[in-house]
């Protein structure tokens, strides 16, 4: 019988306080981190669009082989030139002759 007893609302109100002291004390961690985060965004953010307005402006690779010639035309430049394996079909050798004919054409914008 000698139990102290709180009421509920006691309590509550209690919780409420520590509640309410903690959240005061986190309010400006919470604004800092804010801010910091913020802040880190914006930097990589700033990066980023340098990179992007830094990048070369045509492809970086070329389609097509464009290395020196040999006196005599072996299997191998050939197929540098218009980029397929060595071992391939007949019928892969004139679709790739043909697209390289096409991209150099001058009418299509190639080379004169």
């Amino acid at each position: 019988m000698g139990k102290l007893r709180l009421k509920p609302t006691t309590i509550v109100l209690k919780w409420g306080k520590q509640l309410e002291r903690q959240m005061k004390n986190a309010t400006p961690f919470l604004a800092g981190l804010a801010v910091a985060t913020a802040a880190l965004a914006g930097k990589y953010t700033i990066q980023a669009w340098q990179a992007f307005k830094a990048r070369p402006v045509g492809p970086r690779m070329r389609k097509f082989y464009e290395g020196g010639f040999q006196p005599t035309m072996t299997r191998r430049e050939a197929s540098l030139i218009l980029g397929i394996r060595e071992a391939v079909t007949a019928e892969k050798v004139k679709e790739a002759h043909r697209r390289v004919m096409i991209a150099n054409h001058p009418d299509a914008g190639g080379v004169d």
